[in-house]
């Protein structure tokens, strides 16, 4: 399902609609006109992992003045970052409208003047749940500069933390890897479980999560019907050594963001075997040398700050 029910005004030079977990970049206006046109053209239900990029060149997204498109657009699931104006609302900037923003992730977004995050102003009544707002800077109101009521600390949520109307929180959201444009959540988040109790379930069955990117926090009978790894483990590659190939299997203890890679002796990458968010279980992965000359390899393999090392050897 589409997350914007109808076309934004997008004023960045240059934006990506990037699909991390093995998917696409649509660049716009590179590949398309707009990002609607971007969001068109991805696989039904992607949106849900789906980065608008300023790329530092202007606001992210500008609402339409007060028609009907900025009353009635539905922004969900989007991470938006990298806006920046020299005025106001480096992330997403209202006029006279008011749209629906449900499980967003704003970070990195600038203004020089008001609201970093968003900026809304004559009139403006955005509906905003279930989102994070971290990391954006202004000269004044670095996050959202919305609603006077935004950010008042007025109520606890289901975590017991402090929250605003909005189940807006001050805390940490504790993202898994932000640097690397990772913003699902780690274990512990305050945003899990932190959302509005009237919105949907997460997909796992639990309360709605606060952001773009919910925590599974599925049981073992809900994964598999089996009993699921208690720790990261990197297994025995088999065959080894091995011609040409080889499977290497990898243990999750719970859903990952899993990179899998094999370097040869002088630390050159010449695989890539995973980059993504990754089930929780145990996966496996065939290597195929058959391109590549005899002698000894390494698979590494990393996911939420676990680490391991394989020695592989290639018989030729």
């Amino acid at each position: 399902m589409k997350c914007l029910a109808q076309t934004l005004a997008c004023c960045a030079m240059i934006m990506m609609i990037v699909l991390p977990a093995f998917a696409t970049t649509h660049n716009v206006p590179a590949d398309f006109i707009t990002i609607q046109a971007g969001l068109d053209a991805s696989a039904s239900g992607d949106t849900s992992n789906t980065f608008i990029d300023g790329n530092q060149a202007d606001r992210v997204i500008t609402m339409p003045i007060g028609d009907v498109i900025g009353r009635t657009t539905l922004i969900q699931g989007f991470t938006i970052r990298n806006g920046n104006t020299a005025d106001s609302g480096g992330g997403i900037y209202c006029y006279l409208s008011s749209p629906t923003i449900v499980n967003c992730t704003f970070s990195g977004n600038s203004a020089d003047d008001k609201g970093g995050g968003i900026y809304c102003l004559h009139s403006s009544s955005p509906n905003i749940s279930n989102c994070t707002i971290n990391g954006n800077s202004a000269g004044w109101g670095g996050g959202p500069l919305v609603d006077p009521d935004l950010g008042v600390i007025v109520d606890t949520n289901a975590n017991e933390d402090s929250c605003d109307v909005y189940f807006s929180i001050s805390l940490d959201p504790m993202y898994v890897n932000p640097d690397n444009d990772d913003y699902h959540l780690q274990e512990g988040s305050p945003c899990i479980d932190a959302g509005d109790p009237d919105s949907p379930l997460d997909p796992d069955g639990t309360v709605a999560d606060i952001g773009a990117f919910y925590f599974s926090q599925l049981s073992v009978q809900d994964y598999t019907g089996t009993e699921l790894p208690d720790s990261y483990t990197i297994s025995s590659a088999y065959p080894n050594p091995f011609n040409p190939t080889t499977t290497i299997s990898v243990s999750l203890p719970r859903p990952s963001e899993l990179n899998v890679n094999v370097y040869n002796v002088t630390g050159q990458q010449v695989a890539e075997l995973a980059n993504g968010r990754t089930t929780a279980g145990t996966q496996q992965f065939t290597f195929n040398a058959s391109k590549l000359a005899g002698g000894v390899y390494f698979v590494r393999a990393s996911a939420n700050g676990w680490s391991d090392v394989q020695k592989i050897v290639l018989v030729k």
